[in-house]
């Protein structure tokens, strides 16, 4: 039997909340093992979570799970890496303020709205020869979001905070660098059978492993370098969620 001024590890608190649910669903009248929400929030509340600490739980977890591929990732993916870049955090309201200051980032970015859809928000990066000179001049903002095609703004309340959830498109800079590394192992592995076709084997084989070679090095270059722009990219969308959260001005 526990006293009161017991304490728990993490694992030990998880394992006795998880525990707690259970026993609650095989005592209820439930018979699909679905749990209220209500329910939820009570049992969480008798070990001192508050219910609003639980909404936000149950907020980023579905937020998590919309954000995971419907299907396996392809072998562009595994070699490349994925084409969308994700950040996500909740922040403190409210959700106009929130709304606000996202709006006059993507804007000062040189974004405007593809989509509005509510909770969401598609901001879309013009394809314009003015946009490119603005870009080129760097006139705008400075978190670099110019390689994304899209940036896709989920905001959520929960409770007196906001659950924001960005994500970047990068497919176009991704399928330049597929297609450049496809062209150099194509190119220069087709310029040494050509030349080893004028050769006796097996010194023949030199042109054509030497050709391979160096297309299969551009094409790792190319991977390199989109992966250290998703990097960047993910990195100035947590920068920005650190405004959101600790720096903008508060009304």
């Amino acid at each position: 039997m526990t006293e009161p001024g017991d304490t728990l590890s993490r694992h030990e608190a998880d394992e006795v909340l998880r525990r707690a649910v259970d026993l609650h669903q095989r005592d209820s009248s439930r018979g699909d093992g679905s749990l209220a929400l209500a329910d939820l929030q009570r049992l969480a509340g008798e070990i001192g979570i508050p219910a609003e600490t639980v909404q936000r739980a149950l907020v980023e977890i579905r937020s998590e799970a919309l954000a995971r591929p419907t299907q396996a990732p392809g072998w562009v993916d595994r070699l490349f890496g994925p084409a969308e870049v994700a950040a996500a955090r909740t922040v403190p309201g409210p959700r106009d303020e929130v709304a606000a200051a996202i709006d006059a980032m993507l804007r000062a970015e040189l974004f405007r709205i593809e989509r509005n859809l509510g909770d969401t928000i598609a901001w879309e990066n013009p394809d314009s020869l003015l946009h490119r000179a603005r870009r080129l001049f760097d006139v705008g903002g400075r978190l670099r979001l110019g390689i994304a095609r899209r940036v896709t703004v989920t905001t959520q309340a929960v409770g007196d905070a906001v659950h924001v959830r960005l994500v970047a498109d990068l497919s176009p800079r991704r399928d330049a660098r597929v297609r450049g590394g496809i062209v150099a192992t194509i190119g220069f592995g087709g310029v040494g059978s050509l030349v080893a076709a004028f050769l006796a084997m097996p010194i023949a084989l030199v042109p054509v492993a030497t050709g391979l070679a160096i297309g299969g090095a551009m094409a790792s270059a190319g991977r390199r370098t989109f992966l250290r722009d998703a990097t960047a990219v993910h990195n100035a969308l947590e920068r920005f969620l650190d405004y959101l959260e600790r720096e903008r001005p508060r009304i």
